[in-house]
């Protein structure tokens, strides 16, 4: 797997291209580079993107408006997955709690 190629498919998938991208780093923001200097280098990393070991550092990020691109791993098999922040609908309802019920998750509403 080519990381650019990986990369730019998975914005395409989301309706955004490398126009859409304010900067790419690790998840804590303590690395960041823009776009253009990602793009250099990524095209030349080439990985196993099959199940063993991760290759591909696990807290890079491609953050955009609004969005974001995460690495995720199941058993060395890895991949981008993209995130959007949630929004707050103005019909929401409120709620008490939040609990665990024999792995399903449950919200009580406030009535």
């Amino acid at each position: 797997m080519n990381l650019l190629q990986e990369t730019i498919e998975i914005l395409k998938e989301n309706n955004k291209t490398s126009d859409n991208v304010l900067w790419v780093g690790s998840s804590n923001g303590k690395f960041v580079i823009e776009w253009c200097q990602f793009k250099y280098f990524a095209a030349s990393v080439n990985y196993h993107n099959g199940y063993g070991g991760a290759e591909i550092a696990t807290d890079l990020v491609v953050v955009g408006d609004g969005w974001w691109l995460e690495r995720d791993e199941y058993d060395g098999s890895e991949w981008w997955d993209f995130k959007r922040i949630p929004i707050w609908l103005s019909d929401s309802n409120k709620f008490l709690l939040v609990k665990s019920k024999h792995n399903h998750w449950e919200m009580k509403k406030i009535k």
